[in-house]
């Protein structure tokens, strides 16, 4: 006799009642647990499968034993199924089932596919039309396909269940800046380790382990900053490591992390959803929620968009073959990603600098850089903005125009009625408020966009009218008129975070070199995959130094005072950034005795910044200056401010003290 049965079966029937529930709970969590086990099989089974040059017996064994897994995977849904109609019944209510094909939509669709293909593929049912089937159709594609989306689909879970398991580090308080660190921290040691795999590096070539935490630094910090060559040095499994880590650094591990645990698990904890909130600067879990999904859509929109021109643009829609289309389609999308995050990786040796790669496709590629470093703030406000200047009103005025019609009908009800006059239109206070929101309809751009629009429109005007005065005659030499001006634009968008370049780096003259620093030093704007001190760091401190100079005792940008915590935050972060500079600067001209130091200088504002840009110095850095340079990348990535906030963070509360004032001379 189970053991449901002998509790139902028992005396007290409320007792027995709570009993059943709780061995349904029980049960739920149990079999969570072994799904979690499972997934950790299924990572170590891909991990042997696509990193490690194993025997065929090997292989066999992990193919057979995958399947098995698979069958665990669709036993496990079907009792998860169970469990939720179970306490669908128990407790009389339908929230449970309504919970369980929300969560696990995808996967219900899933398990159904597998059990439809093996229905198919064995003819359980005898059906002769299914032996013809099998015979006209390549049915072993099919299978080796639902066999790879159940893995990845295992795999999404597992994450999340790892995101849901890492939440006790959350109950041990940490601070979010402390979390944010120490998420990059792990991912960094984890893309080494899948680097350093044997499938991961092409045949006959070496890769040191201070190579690999180098270059799994540079991805996940989004510099592009190399010192092997991407292209050439690993193979595809590499790449696509790379390319991994490039996402997860321009995005954020954690906002990935609990995306896959909402819409692929069973939701988030609520000590997630405060770490989420204080991650994304959000005032409650809800518009955290929805922030969180807008980026993932901008950033998949934007991606995919700039992968489909980039693969026409560059390679065109004839291919000779399906293995060259896929290669083709991978370039794209990789290079697509790398400049939406900002990264400057390249899977060529000379980046961008080749004549077959197109100026269309180098436009798009800058767009993509420029879009990218803006900061989803910017863009969600610019996308509302523009929906609204082009649909709202129109949207508001056919509100307007139903309730009107709402309204005059139930006018006319009530005239011929007799109802008495004093009671209210229902439909009036809908009426009303339409009518007035359409009369006070305007939707503006917000200070910060505006802000970053401004100061991102001048640092690309002013370095790209430097680069073109300063480098005319020299490196863009030999180029048409155009092509001086594009190139010219190119170098100072890429200058500000991504990295690529279409004219050589090192042929650059000392003037040109310095600009591109001081843009590498100011970066792109907050809460965007870019590094730097940010834009509106450096536009608050140069509006307010002006301002002092003037008299001002506040700082006013765009009709709106901006607060005295953010002044003093700004200062902080250029006060961190160039003691960090310095120190790196100073360690580099210690060890890297033979290298020129300006061109040490420029490799270490280049990777503070996360750009990614070089003059030929990176290859040839010690071990010492590769620690100090990827130090140099992720103080950047994560940011100085959260650094000194993660270091200093206090469990306890401070004690104010209050001191006798005292002013000191300045200048």
């Amino acid at each position: 006799m189970s053991l449901a049965s002998k509790i139902i079966q028992s005396e007290n029937p409320f007792s027995n009642e709570k009993r059943v529930r709780k061995w349904l709970f029980d049960v739920s969590a149990y079999l969570d647990k072994i799904l979690f086990s499972i997934g950790l099989i299924v990572v170590s089974f891909l991990i042997l499968e696509y990193g490690f040059f194993i025997p065929d017996l090997w292989t066999q064994i992990i193919n057979s034993l995958t399947r098995i897994v698979i069958w665990f995977f669709v036993i496990h849904y079907v009792l998860k199924l169970a469990v939720a109609v179970l306490l669908t019944v128990s407790f009389r209510t339908a929230v449970f089932l309504r919970r369980h094909f929300k969560a696990r939509w995808f996967q219900l669709f899933l398990t159904l596919a597998i059990l439809t293909q093996n229905a198919i593929y064995f003819n359980w049912f005898g059906i002769p039309y299914f032996e013809t089937l099998l015979n006209t159709v390549n049915y072993r594609f099919y299978t080796e396909m639902y066999i790879a989306v159940t893995q990845l689909s295992i795999v999404i879970g597992f994450m999340a269940d790892f995101m849901r398991y890492s939440s006790r580090l959350a109950a041990l308080k940490f601070h979010p800046s402390q979390s944010f660190v120490l998420s990059f921290l792990v991912l960094i040691v984890i893309g080494a380790a899948f680097l350093m795999m044997p499938k991961a590096v092409v045949p006959g070539k070496n890769l040191q382990w201070i190579d690999a935490l180098f270059t799994a630094t540079s991805a996940l910090c989004v510099t592009g900053l190399t010192v092997v060559d991407t292209g050439t040095h690993f193979t595809v499994m590499g790449q696509m490591v790379i390319l991994v880590l490039i996402q997860l650094g321009g995005l954020g591990f954690i906002a990935f992390a609990t995306f896959f645990a909402m819409f692929f698990g069973d939701g988030v904890s609520f000590k997630e959803r405060i770490m989420l909130k204080d991650v994304l600067n959000e005032a409650s879990f809800d518009e955290a929620v929805k922030t969180l999904k807008q980026i993932f859509v901008i950033t998949f929109v934007f991606e995919m968009a700039g992968a489909a021109i980039l693969y026409w643009q560059w390679f065109g829609w004839k291919t000779d073959s399906l293995a060259q289309m896929e290669q083709h389609f991978f370039y794209a999308v990789f290079h697509s990603v790398s400049a939406f995050c900002n990264a400057g990786f390249a899977l060529w040796p000379d980046s961008l600098m080749r004549y077959e790669l197109h100026w269309t496709g180098k436009a798009v590629i800058m767009a993509l850089i420029v879009v990218g470093g803006l900061g989803f703030s910017v863009l969600r406000n610019m996308t509302s903005y523009v929906f609204d200047k082009l649909f709202g009103r129109i949207i508001a005025r056919l509100y307007l125009m139903k309730a009107t019609f709402k309204k005059r009908v139930n006018d006319f009800i009530r005239r011929h009625s007799d109802e008495p006059s004093a009671v209210p239109n229902p439909n009036e206070t809908s009426y009303s408020a339409i009518r007035s929101i359409l009369e006070h309809y305007r939707k503006e751009l917000s200070m910060q966009s505006k802000f970053v629009l401004t100061i991102t429109g001048l640092l690309i005007a002013g370095g790209t009218l430097l680069v073109a005065v300063l480098e005319w005659n020299n490196v863009l030499d030999g180029f048409s008129f155009s092509g001086k001006i594009f190139h010219a634009v190119f170098q100072a968008v890429t200058a500000r975070t991504a990295g690529f370049n279409t004219i050589d780096i090192a042929a650059l003259s000392l003037p040109v070199a310095l600009v591109m620093i001081f843009l590498m030093f100011v970066g792109a704007s907050p809460g965007s995959t870019g590094g730097g001190i940010k834009t509106t760091t450096f536009g608050i401190m140069l509006v307010s130094s002006f301002g002092n100079l003037r008299g001002q005792d506040h700082v006013v940008v765009f009709g709106k005072l901006i607060p005295s915590s953010n002044i003093v935050r700004a200062l902080m972060v250029i006060t961190f950034s160039v003691i960090c500079i310095f120190i790196a600067m100073f360690t580099l001209s210690l060890t890297e005795i033979g290298l020129p130091i300006f061109d040490l200088a420029f490799e270490t504002v280049s990777a503070f910044a996360t750009v990614g840009l070089s003059r030929g110095v990176t290859p040839q850095l010690s071990e010492i200056g590769k620690i100090v340079i990827i130090l140099c990348m992720f103080i950047g990535r994560v940011g100085t401010l959260s650094i000194a906030l993660a270091v200093g963070a206090s469990r306890s509360q401070n004690v104010k003290t209050d001191y006798p004032e005292e002013s000191v001379m300045i200048g």
